[in-house]
């Protein structure tokens, strides 16, 4: 069995999609929960768990209020208490944005190629950034998870931000 060139392009584009969306998927479990740990973290907190993952699919709002609900987790995961947002999430989030903004653009405005390079290399970095900010969210967690058992608090977030998971807790 032989592909001709456009039907091997198809059928790329076609897997390419669908791991997208699979991962997109496995993305919003994750958000929601670490999101769910947070909320062990610090019980008030302005998103929910829920909330962290719906905005991202609201009109305008998708610019910022992800954001705020990632770096609301964050504070509340942080051992170290702080009011601004990490470096670590401003450039993740900064990328994210660029390169969405860049791409629109680029796609309807004709411009092409070069502008279209420029996002895939800002959507690599955001992919790499993103892929920093679970693995130190997640050691955060863990870490604060750690205090909690030491102090002998009654109710404590599960260990792993993925836990939930693999316990089949969703």
């Amino acid at each position: 069995f032989e592909f001709t060139a456009p039907q091997f392009l198809r059928w790329s584009l076609e897997v390419l999609q669908s791991l997208v969306v699979l991962a997109s998927v496995i993305i919003g479990f994750w958000l929601v929960r670490v999101s769910k740990n947070a909320h062990v973290l610090k019980p008030v907190m302005k998103y929910s768990p829920l909330g962290a993952v719906g905005w991202y699919f609201v009109p305008v709002a998708w610019w910022l209020k992800p954001f705020e609900a990632v770096s609301e987790i964050w504070d509340a995961s942080s051992p170290k208490p702080s009011k601004r947002a990490d470096r670590l999430l401003l450039a993740w989030w900064g990328c994210f944005v660029v390169s969405t903004f860049i791409a629109s653009y680029g796609s309807f405005s004709g411009a092409g190629g070069w502008l279209t390079f420029v996002a895939h290399l800002l959507g690599v970095a955001t992919t790499a950034l993103f892929i920093v900010v679970v693995r130190t969210l997640g050691r955060m967690q863990r870490e604060k998870h750690g205090v909690w058992l030491a102090a002998g608090q009654p109710v404590a977030p599960p260990s792993g931000p993925l836990q939930g998971i693999a316990q089949g807790g969703w």
